[in-house]
């Protein structure tokens, strides 16, 4: 029987994240494949079709040591990382995202509403085993009490009843450390039908 050994540089490593604080931008998107590879780049002319039209969050993270009790594990059962750490977890909680405009997107839904129904949610976690995208309901993941994530890119379900331009402003809250709110307002942008 032989001993394996890593290098000198074999921890101990963080074992929780938080979110310290959140970046926000409008951007053009284009999904790839069924996937959600996607493409984001700049809105041109400050007009967009509905489709392709997204307010991206992303968030910047520190890792941590968080002490954990000693308990009795069955090392035959759990995943063995031998000298590359566990990828860290968070406590960290999204609580509610409201998403606000200055027009009536339609005559459902009015300035000054809550229309977070209108939107999907793209979602990216660095430390997931899913290294890409994954579509959700807006109100649907919410209700899932999900834990913070590293990129949220929201995205209209539905055309607006008419061309027009729009302001969007973003409410977004959770239970963190550091972190319990944030919120912005976009550049005006015309968001097209078709």
């Amino acid at each position: 029987m032989g001993i394996i050994s890593c290098e000198d540089d074999c921890g101990p490593f963080p074992n929780k994240f938080k979110i310290s604080s959140l970046n926000s931008e409008t951007l053009q998107i284009e999904v790839l494949n069924e996937k959600y590879k996607i493409k984001l780049s700049e809105i041109e002319n400050n007009s967009v079709s509905y489709e392709e039209y997204s307010l991206r969050i992303t968030a910047e993270i520190e890792t941590y040591f968080a002490y954990e009790e000693n308990k009795i594990k069955n090392i035959f059962v759990e995943n063995s990382y031998a000298c590359s750490p566990a990828p860290p977890k968070t406590d960290e909680k999204i609580t509610n995202i409201e998403i606000y405009t200055n027009n009536d997107y339609n005559s459902m839904n009015k300035s000054g509403q809550n229309i977070n129904q209108l939107f999907d949610v793209l979602i990216l976690n660095h430390f997931s085993s899913f290294p890409y995208y994954e579509k959700f309901d807006l109100i649907e993941y919410i209700n899932t009490n999900p834990s913070v994530a590293n990129e949220l890119i929201f995205v209209l379900k539905e055309a607006p009843e008419n061309n027009d331009n729009f302001i969007f402003e973003i409410k977004y809250y959770q239970n963190g450390i550091d972190l319990n709110e944030y919120s912005f307002v976009t550049n005006e942008i015309q968001i097209r039908k078709e």
